[in-house]
Formats: structure tokens, sequence, C-alpha cells
């Protein structure tokens, strides 16, 4: 799976307590899936579209954290 979310996702930018991750058309979801399989204690949810993620984050202060742990995976 993490290969799959190396070659799936295009960025990643945060915005106060929401991540956006965007995808290859058609992972939107797959990239979700992925990252609920993480399970990020201050991840509230995520709403996925064709080809973007939505994260929300319990709060601001935690949204950094969560983007690092994200931005790990890709390297």
């Amino acid at each position: 799976m993490t290969n799959l979310f190396k070659g799936c996702v295009i960025g990643i930018r945060s915005a106060n307590n929401l991540i956006l991750i965007k995808t290859m058309r058609g992972n939107g979801s797959t990239v979700g899936v992925f990252i609920d399989s993480l399970n990020i204690d201050e991840i509230l949810g995520s709403v996925a579209g064709d080809d973007t993620l939505l994260i929300i984050v319990d709060s601001n202060e935690h949204t950094q954290g969560v983007l690092d742990i994200l931005k790990d995976y890709l390297s």
C-alpha cells in the first residue's frame, strides 16, 4: 500500500485543520483507504473525490504533525 500511496499522490497541502491531497485521476478513494489504515488518532475523517482527498484534523495544532507523517510515506 505504501508504494501505491507514493505512486498516486501528486501533492499535499494544508490550511488550518484541513489537509488536501491531490492524486492521480481515479485514486482519491484509494489514498483514503490507505490513510484510514494508518489509524492516526488526530484525523477525524476524510472525504474522497476522483483525484482529491480532504482530511479533517482535530485541531490546527495537530495538522503539521499529521502532515509530517503523511509526507514521510512519500519519501
